[in-house]
């Protein structure tokens, strides 16, 4: 049983690294289709209102109403400003990729 205990956990930690690999190539990918590459925002987690609007390629008045009807979660620390998770916005840019 431990050693397919430490097999299991050796295929955890290698999917875990595949997976985290990947990630960064899809949003490279999905920056160069779009042609946003803006080092600025680039290893961010969360960006503001106007870097997300850039990201996306829309107005920040889009960005506003995507927000306000629920396509795209946000946060406001101290309840000022919004601010967009980077993998939402990548989630968005995939969904909505030609077919």
């Amino acid at each position: 049983m431990k050693e397919e205990e430490r097999t299991n956990r050796i295929g955890r930690a290698i999917l875990g690294a595949i997976r985290d690999e990947v990630g960064v190539r899809v949003r490279e990918e999905i920056a160069r289709m779009h042609g946003h590459h803006d080092e600025a925002v680039e290893g961010k987690e969360m960006l503001t209102t106007q870097e997300a609007a850039e990201y996306l390629g829309v107005s920040v008045s889009y960005l506003h109403k995507l927000s306000a009807n629920g396509a795209l979660r946000y946060t406001k620390p101290g309840g000022k400003l919004k601010y967009f998770f980077r993998k939402d916005l990548d989630e968005r840019l995939r969904a909505n990729k030609n077919k």
